[in-house]
């Protein structure tokens, strides 16, 4: 059986070194928007909490937090979560990054990450080619 998407991404992701993590993500990202572009079938969720994870990376990097709130599997909530600890644990994030992270993503149940928002669908902001 083939893998998904989201399980192609988390097994590249899990064989870095912490601190290829952000510029792989990066990447992947890039690599989704010309799939995109070019009319690619790519599962929309999927698409959507890497961009998501992507764009928080971007923010914890930064010393930024994101004021949206996003829902996710729990698998993908489990891998992003274990990576942006392993991700503090390199130094590659601050420490409160996780606390942010809690803040932001939470599974369709809202059983993690705290109280869920009454945001429940959002649609990311148009990004130019990098």
């Amino acid at each position: 059986m083939a893998l998904s998407l989201f399980q192609s991404f988390a097994r590249m992701i899990d064989g870095l070194p912490a601190h290829a993590v952000c510029r792989a993500v990066e990447l992947e990202c890039r690599m989704l928007s010309d799939d995109l572009a070019c009319h690619r079938d790519e599962p929309q969720d999927e698409v959507f909490s890497i961009e998501c994870f992507h764009l928080f990376l971007q923010a914890a990097k930064d010393g930024r937090r994101m004021a949206a709130t996003y829902y996710l599997s729990d698998e993908q909530f489990d891998f992003y979560r274990k990576t942006v600890e392993r991700l503090i644990a390199a130094s590659e994030l601050p420490p409160d990054a996780l606390k942010h992270f809690d803040g932001m993503f939470f599974t369709a149940a809202g059983s993690k990450g705290g109280v869920p928002s009454l945001l429940t669908s959002l649609s990311l902001p148009h990004r130019p080619a990098l």
